[in-house]
């Protein structure tokens, strides 16, 4: 459905938000890892994505 067949008229317009949290409820922990690759799969990855 796209955005304009959306009716949002119902929707109450928020114009105070100094009472939210950025960051309160959840965090993904990451963790920076190594992976070894063939040579082939990383020419496919330049080949086809400007910032593999």
């Amino acid at each position: 459905m796209p955005d304009s067949a959306i009716d949002t008229s119902d929707i109450p317009e928020v114009t105070d938000w100094s009472k939210g949290h950025v960051g309160r409820f959840y965090r993904p922990i990451k963790l920076p890892v190594t992976i070894r690759l063939d040579a082939d799969v990383i020419a496919l990855f330049k080949a086809t994505a400007p910032q593999y």
